[in-house]
């Protein structure tokens, strides 16, 4: 988990920074323009909170300490913090928390889309060496690519075990996944013999006797459908 905290000029807001939003609400090109001119005018800390923080303290508590590190990274401690959402980090200033905040502060704002351009590049090094889970394009959310990279290369030492699917269909005690083939099928499958494999209340991977994967069947608007899938013969 990534956090960063602005400490912006003072004064009217800044040109370089109009039409600046919650980053959820900006392009992936907005976000990057953003960030630069972020980076140009204002002081910038950024902090992370690792898997391991993750998986032992909870995502709550992780959120916690990687504001903690970015406001600490910042070159000079402000007096008064504003932070998004309800958590108060202790951070030896005083703390407003604003419910929605990357809609209603620019700080917060410029913040969120630091995180949110860190953590996106962070991902993107990441799909180099692990490319099989699509995090390239989904950055670690849960799309049909990355929980179908999951089932056929298990989980890294990136995913967080915590939570599902890691924490359930993929944890240590659930070995049906490891039976699986993802291989190439030349011959007609018999309809009859297909086995489904729950994956999200969505999306199920289909496979057949022999446990080969043949596809996934996925619900979307007017009911469920079949997208039939092939592999090389090196698994690609």
């Amino acid at each position: 988990v990534v956090a960063a905290a602005v400490r912006l000029p003072e004064g009217p807001k800044p040109r370089s920074l109009r039409g600046l939003n919650d980053s959820k609400l900006l392009s992936a090109d907005e976000r990057e323009r953003f960030f630069d001119a972020v980076h140009r005018i204002a002081d910038v800390g950024v902090g992370v909170a690792s898997v391991e923080e993750i998986d032992t303290l909870n995502i709550y508590h992780a959120n916690l300490r990687a504001m903690q590190r970015a406001f600490d990274a910042l070159s000079e401690p402000p007096a008064h913090a504003l932070v998004d959402g309800r958590a108060k980090p202790e951070l030896g200033c005083q703390v407003e928390a604003i419910v929605k905040g990357d809609r209603r502060s620019l700080s917060i704002a410029a913040a969120s889309v630091v995180a949110k351009v860190t953590r996106d590049r962070l991902m993107h090094e990441l799909a180099d060496t692990f490319p099989d889970y699509g995090w390239r394009t989904n950055v670690g959310y849960g799309t049909d690519v990355h929980y179908l990279g999951l089932l056929r290369k298990g989980p890294t030492e990136h995913h967080r075990r915590s939570f599902a699917p890691l924490n359930t269909i993929f944890a240590p005690m659930a070995t049906a996944w490891h039976d699986f083939r993802f291989v190439p099928i030349e011959e007609s499958v018999d309809p009859s013999g297909l086995e489904l494999f729950f994956l999200r209340n969505d999306l199920h991977a289909v496979f057949d006797r022999e446990g080969r994967h043949v596809g996934v069947v996925k619900k979307a608007r007017g009911g469920w459908r079949f997208l039939a899938m092939g592999y090389a013969n090196d698994g690609a």
